[in-house]
């Protein structure tokens, strides 16, 4: 009796499908994390799509989602419990947009309430391309290699192009004593590290998910395993040293349940620890790293991190269920901050450095039950079948450490794209659907919404655009927003995609035009926006500006503004004034680039940000 397959030979199957489907996806998220990110374009800091890696990996995710619309689902349609948990936190985090303090505060906290929902509709469209074995431990060996190369920078950056005045490494080489890889903070460069540590170590105690794991594999494990414990020793950086430490104590938890020993372990931890002592070699015993690679003093930090979320706690107690609303943190901190007279002030911030704390000071208890919903659901994926259950965990604590001693995710989209690779590959799957299997067209693929992820790509190539023109103009001192503001506005292709910083700069170049023409009404006008800038953002060189304008137009508010200055920066000489302080001032003339920002979302980082 003869058989015959109801699938001809050659034709498209959904497992064919979802297999190039999978290496497509695979071979871009390679090509980015482990090529690309080594690739510096200019930039002058910030956060968000104000750094042009950010703006990339999003069109990254952009690209994989389209790929991921047009294959077919491994399994029957509709989210199970973790992802429907997922789906709830997220819904009840995102609420508090409705309450903002103002539109503006709204506006600017509009893009951080997307930028999660990007990822996790990025995460659900991922389980269209299921990874069962070796491809789960590809993955992993993706996320190490990326964590190397960024290692292998850092180093670079310290020991060959420390010092180098030559332009092409101006911004990426010249660095200072610690690395920070393409990242803007070493602790960033840090948890990325730790996350690496932990992936490899998970390779060595499961081989069986890494494909032909013999002898050459280990050796490359063992070597990537000293240069990042290395690295991450000289960096200096607690949050990755607790990262890395949580996540191996958590691993070896994991190898003594499943082996009844922890042999697996063994050789790959010997290699860890020789990198850990010869990196503390290097920085302790005299006479050897010069001023490389040093012991930073984290005394200042402690201090100013306790400062910062002592205040973070009156506020929660303060609107402790509703919050102040997204985008009403900074200003609120600071006014709460003025109230306090036992001489600790950390400055202007715009983040507690604790995510938990964030989410509660501006949302209140919903955004708070969002996000412990949203880990809920994470670890419930974890401990569905198939999924890595508590090595999982160990996976994802690096960043997720991070993300609740600073703030990661809104330095580094890298960081949020690791963080949902690392709970795809974790977390358990569906049973595959069997080749030739019929279903609906409706659900074999999704072209709406695989046309508007290229459509989103489109855009963060023309936000790139916009980053890079925006740079170019502020590194040449806002003269050409001065001169001529609708040519310099017009020569940007998405000016939406920088709307803050755009607006900022717009009326910053107010001044550099008074200083051409010496028109008094572009101060009163500068002054006017100013004033409501700084009550959502308090910033010192805009308070400076405003101080400087009222003792050159006589407005009587100079002893107040200065006052103001004082309480929020006491050890800034600029604010120190008498109490006759409306000085004689003739002409008011400013600085060609001032006022620098200094802050969040654009590049205004000038505050001292505590250190891990």
């Amino acid at each position: 009796m003869m058989l015959y397959s109801s699938v001809p030979y050659g034709a498209e199957t959904p497992a064919r499908m979802q297999a190039r489907a999978r290496g497509l996806v695979t071979g871009l998220l390679a090509l980015w994390l482990c090529a690309g990110l080594l690739i510096y374009l200019p930039h002058n800091g910030g956060a968000g799509l104000a750094l042009p890696f950010n703006l990339l990996t999003w069109t990254v995710i952009c690209l994989c989602s389209a790929v991921s619309c047009l294959t077919p689902l491994p399994g029957p349609p509709g989210a199970r419990r973790g992802e429907r948990l997922l789906l709830a936190g997220a819904s009840l985090w995102s609420l508090p947009l409705l309450w903002s303090p103002s539109r503006e505060a709204g506006l600017a906290a509009l893009p951080h309430v997307l930028a999660l929902w990007g990822l996790i509709l990025f995460f659900l469209l991922l389980k269209r391309l299921p990874l069962r074995g070796g491809r789960r431990a590809a993955w992993l060996w993706l996320i190490a290699v990326a964590a190397l190369m960024q290692a292998l920078l850092g180093g670079a950056q310290v020991l060959l192009f420390t010092g180098n005045s030559d332009a092409a490494f101006h911004g990426l080489l010249v660095t200072g004593p610690r690395p920070v890889g393409i990242f803007q903070q070493p602790n960033v460069l840090a948890s990325l590290m730790a996350t690496g540590v932990v992936c490899l170590l998970w390779l060595a105690v499961m081989p069986r998910l890494a494909t032909g794991a013999g002898q050459g594999r280990g050796g490359l494990r063992h070597a990537a395993l000293f240069i990042l414990t290395l690295m991450l020793t000289l960096t200096g950086s607690r949050a990755g040293w607790l990262g890395a430490l949580s996540g191996t104590l958590v691993l070896a938890a994991v190898t003594r349940r499943r082996y009844g020993h922890f042999r697996p372990l063994a050789v790959p931890l010997v290699v860890a620890l020789a990198g850990v002592l010869i990196a503390l070699a290097w920085q302790h015993l005299p006479g050897l790293h010069g001023d490389l690679f040093p012991v930073i003093d984290k005394t200042g930090s402690d201090s100013a991190r306790w400062a910062i979320l002592r205040t973070t706690w009156q506020l929660i107690h303060m609107h402790p269920l509703t919050g102040v609303g997204y985008g009403g943190f900074e200003g609120a901190f600071a006014r709460q901050q003025m109230q306090i007279s036992d001489g600790h002030y950390p400055g202007a911030i715009y983040h507690p450095h604790n995510e938990l704390l964030y989410a509660w000071a501006e949302g209140g208890l919903p955004a708070l039950a969002g996000l412990l919903l949203m880990v809920a659901g994470s670890l419930v994926m974890l401990w569905q079948p198939g999924g890595w259950r508590g090595a999982g965990v160990a996976l994802l604590l690096p960043v997720a450490l991070h993300v609740n001693l600073e703030y990661p995710l809104y330095q580094s989209v890298v960081h949020g794209l690791v963080l949902v690779m690392l709970l795809h590959v974790a977390s358990g799957y569906p049973e595959a659907l069997p080749d030739g299997a019929r279903r609906r067209r409706s659900l074999a693929n999704l072209p709406g919404p695989a046309l508007l992820s290229l459509c989103l790509a489109a855009v963060m190539v023309a936000g790139l655009q916009t980053q890079q023109a925006l740079t170019r103009i502020e590194r040449a001192g806002l003269l050409s927003l001065a001169t001529n503001e609708t040519a310099a506005v017009e020569g940007v292709w998405a000016p939406w995609t920088q709307r803050e910083r755009l607006d900022f700069d717009r009326h910053v170049a107010l001044l550099v035009r008074y200083n051409l023409i010496r028109d008094p009404q572009l101060l009163v006008t500068f002054d006017t926006w100013a004033t409501r800038y700084f009550l959502r953002r308090p910033d010192k060189n805009i308070l400076l500006s405003q101080l400087m304008i009222a003792r050159g137009l006589h407005t009587g508010r100079a002893p107040q503004l200065c006052s103001l200055g004082s309480r929020l920066w006491p050890d800034d000489p600029r604010f120190v004034c008498d109490e006759h302080d409306e000085r004689k001032q003739p002409a008011v003339s400013f600085p060609v680039q001032a006022p620098a920002r200094s802050g969040h979302p654009a590049p205004r980082y000038t505050h001292d940000t505590p250190e891990h």
